[in-house]
């Protein structure tokens, strides 16, 4: 396993938590033990270039146990994909996302996927979800417990 591979566990519950192998700077990506965006994650993110995107949401690809949820920006004329993960965190905080809303996301840029993002916060309108802090933790309690990291 290379560095900065993702390795997988699983927990009760079914859910597995994802830990980047290694830490430091590893080619120019800063890893980070206990980062992993979700038990499906492949994927680098780079935490230390938080963007943010506004647009109109173009397409939105979010189900239950599907895997990883996404939805598509048009900002520009161009696409960006975001990862919402946990998917869980947005069904408990009742927010939800339709083609054609205007939405402004902070987000964390995947190294292993161009225009591609792991979304930290959300907004549409006055309704804001924050998925992470300032540093890409997530702020969410992992099993069946209370979300009490869930700010609306």
């Amino acid at each position: 396993m290379g560095s900065g591979a993702m390795v997988m566990g699983r927990g009760r519950g079914g859910m597995g938590r994802g830990m980047m192998a290694g830490s430091g700077n590893q080619g120019g990506v800063r890893t980070r033990q206990g980062a992993g965006i979700c038990a499906q994650d492949h994927f680098n993110v780079d935490f230390s270039a938080r963007t943010a995107i506004a647009g109109t949401v173009g397409s939105v690809d979010m189900a239950p146990g599907q895997g990883l949820p996404t939805f598509t920006i048009i900002a520009g004329g161009k696409a960006a994909t975001i990862v919402a993960s946990p998917y869980q965190a947005l069904v408990r905080a009742g927010f939800e996302i339709s083609e054609g809303d205007t939405i402004t996301v902070l987000g964390y840029p995947l190294v292993n996927a161009s225009d591609t993002y792991l979304a930290a916060e959300l907004q549409i309108g006055q309704n804001v979800l924050k998925l992470r802090d300032e540093n890409g933790a997530p702020l969410f309690s992992g099993g069946r417990g209370r979300m009490t990291g869930i700010r609306r």
